[in-house]
């Protein structure tokens, strides 16, 4: 049904188009022509005086100027904006690398405390002396076991 509705709407839309169609009118290149006093011109425009174009031809002409100053206020700016930016990220990475330092050194303070106290834990009897004697106090105490058992039977 929506297939339906699209197609009768598509076919409506192009039957119901009319083209345009405009009259072509030649653009020639600009004619200048002076005119004396009293004088017809011989084709239709705007006359201009002297000074008129004088302006016109200033105003031509400072456009290169003025776009020149345009692009070199923009170009100004950008630079402004772009070393803002830098020094901004800069003081941003200053301020995390020493917090990251910070937090660095303040590891290597407690490594050095643990160490301290695992050396103040375990200053006592090397573990094969603690491993030497069990054995002999295990094999003194079979020893007696038996013995005390014997003498028992």
């Amino acid at each position: 049904m929506k297939r339906f509705i699209s197609s009768l709407l598509v076919i409506s839309v192009l039957a119901t188009a009319v083209p345009a169609f405009a009259d072509d009118t030649p653009i020639g290149p600009p004619v200048v022509a002076p005119l004396d006093k009293g004088a017809i011109a011989p084709f239709t425009g705007v006359l201009l005086s002297p000074p008129a174009i004088a302006q016109i031809i200033a105003e031509r002409d400072s456009v290169a100027a003025r776009i020149a100053a345009a692009v070199y206020h923009q170009s100004q700016v950008d630079d402004a904006n772009r070393r803002f930016d830098i020094d901004s990220l800069m003081s941003t990475c200053t301020a995390d690398k020493s917090i990251l330092q910070a937090q660095v050194d303040d590891g290597k303070r407690q490594v050095v405390i643990l160490n301290d106290q695992l050396k103040k834990s375990t200053s006592g009897p090397p573990a094969t002396l603690w491993i030497g004697l069990g054995a002999v106090a295990g094999v003194a105490l079979t020893v007696l076991t038996v013995f005390a058992v014997n003498q028992v039977k």
